[in-house]
């Protein structure tokens, strides 16, 4: 596993939908202490993408149950917006419902990661970096030449295992 530079999570955008005023406080809190450069916040998935419409982010992290609109109909809408992309915008989906079923459904109607409740940084660090390695060996596949190693360069030192594994 790779880690992100202080200058990669500098550059990274978010916004967080979730419809409880304190669960999006905690997770602002979280990705702007791993070093994110923004996080926008959103009460529902209806508001998420009209924000997203209006101001496109890196990542999205929205939870699954929410009204008026659950985090499962914001993807649905988002994978099929007629912006492109905006369309491939990456979600990481969280739920307090850890059945493989909600996990499945979720990745299939496009979802990127999934997560359980409670969420911990270890945790959102280790989806973020899923994302962008996906993203990255993709453009390297579009592109017609094959990754020699990871995208991402600088590994884990063995002295950073154990609070990567404490913050998980």
């Amino acid at each position: 596993m790779t880690v992100l530079s202080r200058e990669e999570w500098g550059s990274l955008t978010f916004l967080v939908a979730d419809d409880t005023g304190v669960v999006r406080a905690m997770m602002q809190m979280t990705l702007l202490a791993l070093g994110a450069a923004s996080v926008a916040m959103a009460a529902d998935g209806k508001e998420a993408l009209e924000m997203l419409r209006e101001k496109p982010v890196d990542i999205v992290i929205s939870d699954l149950n929410m009204t008026p609109v659950s985090g499962l109909e914001f993807l649905q809408s988002l994978r099929t917006a007629e912006d492109a992309a905006l369309a491939r915008t990456p979600v990481v989906v969280v739920s307090g419902y850890e059945e493989h079923e909600v996990k499945d459904q979720v990745l299939a109607a496009g979802g990127d990661a999934f997560m359980s409740k409670p969420v911990k940084p270890g945790g959102i660090e280790a989806r973020v970096i899923e994302i962008l390695e996906g993203q990255r060996k993709q453009e390297t596949v579009m592109a017609g030449t094959t990754p020699a190693s990871s995208v991402l360069s600088q590994q884990i030192a063995p002295t950073e295992v154990p609070m990567l594994a404490q913050r998980a």
